[in-house]
């Protein structure tokens, strides 16, 4: 496998220019939120972070666990994370002896504004060399991809999202080249694009499976390679997550139960204490009911057009960052647009969506794209989960919408209209989206 961090030569443009509008982004957000945390030095996610922190559905948890390192993703579906994070914890209680200051809000910023420059790198390859697309076209879809809404935010939040859109982008690339060029997946490079994009979400495996399958076939069921690369993989991370729920997660929570039992208060308070326990033991990582693993009962057809197509793409005004969860920043689950033209731009991206799959429709890369694509709408919209804030997880499966357009730039009469409806849903979005943000953030 390639070198995954050389940047060549025609990305150096776009890659300065990610770098200045995120670095401008995580510049004001330090800038606001650094007197409140520069010198909480110990202490985790729900005791500070969460009470000052708020950014729609995101949770801080990576300036928690930099700060004190803990296992707050769930083992259970981000076996590696938990461990991704230590060796920046310790470089923070380095900076925090030498300083006495909290870094972990700089931290944070450099991992952010390194995966913003190296998810727009493989997306730029997946539409300049698996797509084949000219140079001003892969740009330009690429600035579009980046204007969407929560991409903003993704790649802002102390969260694991953007880690994943990174991955995934970069599985698409590999995946995209090697169909492109005829060439398997060896076990070596399939053994470790699979542990690891496993590791930091379990879905981001599933997905990788499918592009070891579009791109070896069926000799991904090779005992060899079914061994090496799925099998093996699968146990390691069984085990990464034993081990974590033994050695930190148990001992935690009946550290926890001890310290409740302890406490000596009236009966009202017994019964809060009990309930919160109760639900911290069974779920200890998200309590949130946006993170139910099913739901039924939220209408599909307003979650399509005010959150899926709506709010991932361009913010609305009325509750702007707010939580469906918090208490101080509350929105309902579902919020209208002020102006029609909000409702005119979302259907445009959706109908060009929509020509695009039909224009890649014989293309085996597209349809790699499609099912990453479909295992996000089986999960969130078929199952329900994640419902309610389903627009947090647009960094999952945005890109299958530049990925698709790409494949309209192909057709010689169909090429002037799209590219000039892709340029002025560009300049909307930035402009609509980033004023909004960059409102929020001098405040």
């Amino acid at each position: 496998m390639h070198n995954p961090l050389r940047i060549k030569r025609e990305e150096w443009l776009g890659v300065a220019m990610t770098t200045l509008v995120f670095s401008v982004f995580h510049a004001l957000s330090i800038r606001k939120f650094f007197p409140l945390f520069a010198h909480h030095l110990h202490g985790g996610l729900w005791k500070v972070f969460v009470r000052h922190y708020h950014l729609s559905g995101y949770d801080p948890k990576m300036y928690s666990m930099i700060t004190r390192w803990s296992t707050e993703y769930d083992p259970g579906r981000h076996p590696l994370l938990n461990l991704f994070l230590f060796p920046f914890y310790k470089l923070n209680q380095w900076l925090i002896g030498m300083t006495g200051v909290n870094c972990m809000q700089f931290i944070v910023a450099v991992i952010l504004v390194l995966l913003a420059v190296y998810s727009f790198v493989y997306l730029f390859r997946i539409l300049r060399e698996a797509i084949g697309l000219r140079w001003g076209d892969s740009m330009l879809l690429t600035a579009f991809f980046f204007s969407f809404a929560y991409i903003h935010l993704a790649l802002l939040a102390p969260d694991h999202f953007a880690w994943s859109m990174t991955l995934l982008l970069y599985t698409l690339y590999v995946a995209g080249m090697k169909m492109k060029r005829g060439w398997p997946f060896t076990i070596w490079q399939a053994t470790l694009l699979f542990f690891v994009t496993s590791g930091v979400t379990l879905t981001n495996g599933a997905k990788t499976l499918l592009a070891l399958f579009f791109v070896n076939g069926r000799r991904l069921f090779k005992p060899q390679l079914l061994l090496m690369a799925i099998v093996i993989p699968i146990f390691l991370l069984a085990g990464l997550y034993q081990y974590e729920n033994t050695v930190f997660v148990k001992p935690r929570m009946e550290a926890m139960r001890n310290a409740n039992a302890k406490k000596k208060v009236d009966s009202v308070a017994i019964q809060k204490a009990q309930a919160v326990l109760k639900v911290t033991a069974t779920k200890p990582f998200s309590t949130k009911p946006g993170l139910n693993m099913t739901d039924a009962s939220t209408p599909r057809i307003p979650t399509i057009v005010e959150n899926l197509f709506g709010e991932s793409l361009q913010f609305h005004e009325d509750y702007f960052l707010c939580d469906i969860t918090n208490g101080d920043h509350l929105r309902p689950v579902f919020v209208n647009y002020r102006h029609w033209w909000n409702y005119a731009a979302e259907a445009l991206c959706v109908t060009l969506l929509i020509l695009g799959i039909w224009a890649g429709r014989r293309q085996r890369f597209q349809w790699l794209g499609l099912s990453f694509f479909a295992i996000d709408m089986g999960l969130h919209v078929v199952l329900g989960f994640a419902i309610n804030e389903i627009y947090i997880m647009t960094a999952h499966w945005a890109f299958i919408i530049p990925m698709s357009i790409a494949w309209l730039l192909h057709h010689k009469r169909l090429r002037p209209l799209t590219l000039s409806a892709v340029a002025l849903l560009t300049i909307w979005f930035w402009w609509h989206n980033g004023q909004l943000l960059l409102g929020e953030l001098l405040s």
